[in-house]
């Protein structure tokens, strides 16, 4: 696992070998992906070395969060910003998010979950949005204590898991994709 997660913090910006893609913004969710599985490494070895990654990566964006304020992708690096405040306590980790948070709540995207819908990602209408939102409000109510915040968290989920659960039983992944029963697909479920 540390050669993993020291070849991760090596190659962190380097070109994508197979579509000569650039690299991510450091914000960008699939980033805040790796970073919530190392901030869980440093945790288990108590290595320094990947806590102060971590806060070198929040420290270079100011601890805040991705441009979309209501996009469920630019919310996930906050679990990282969570995993570095609850180890050392400093207030400006994620007092971003919270004012951000707040805002979300004082003006909640109204838009339809429905593709092609103006704005339509600015509510979690994908099934992977439930891995990056639901979270972090989870996060914030463990840091501020404040209720409203599982209260918002739970009614985006039951309407993204409405949207997304359909009729036969099974998660669509978006409505704009293919419907996949995750539990028979082969080429998803490992068999």
């Amino acid at each position: 696992m540390k050669k993993v997660a020291d070849w991760q913090m090596d190659h962190i910006n380097i070109n994508d070998s197979y579509s000569n893609k650039k690299p991510h913004h450091p914000l960008y969710w699939t980033n805040a992906a790796l970073y919530a599985g190392m901030a869980k490494w440093a945790e288990i070895t108590e290595d320094e070395t990947f806590y102060n990654w971590l806060k070198g990566i929040g420290v270079q964006n100011n601890w805040q969060l991705h441009e979309r304020k209501y996009h469920a992708g630019d919310h996930a690096v906050d679990r990282m910003y969570t995993a570095l405040y609850l180890k050392y306590g400093q207030e400006e980790m994620p007092q971003p998010t919270i004012d951000q948070f707040n805002y979300i709540m004082l003006q909640p995207a109204k838009t339809q979950l429905n593709w092609g819908t103006p704005h339509h990602q600015d509510r979690s209408n994908w099934c992977n949005a439930l891995f990056m939102s639901p979270p972090v409000w989870a996060d914030l109510y463990q840091i501020t204590g404040d209720q409203k915040c599982l209260d918002f968290m739970f009614e985006e989920y039951k309407a993204t898991a409405e949207f997304l659960f359909d009729k036969a039983k099974i998660y669509i992944i978006a409505m704009n994709f293919l419907r996949i029963n995750w539990t028979t697909a082969p080429k998803y479920s490992g068999a």
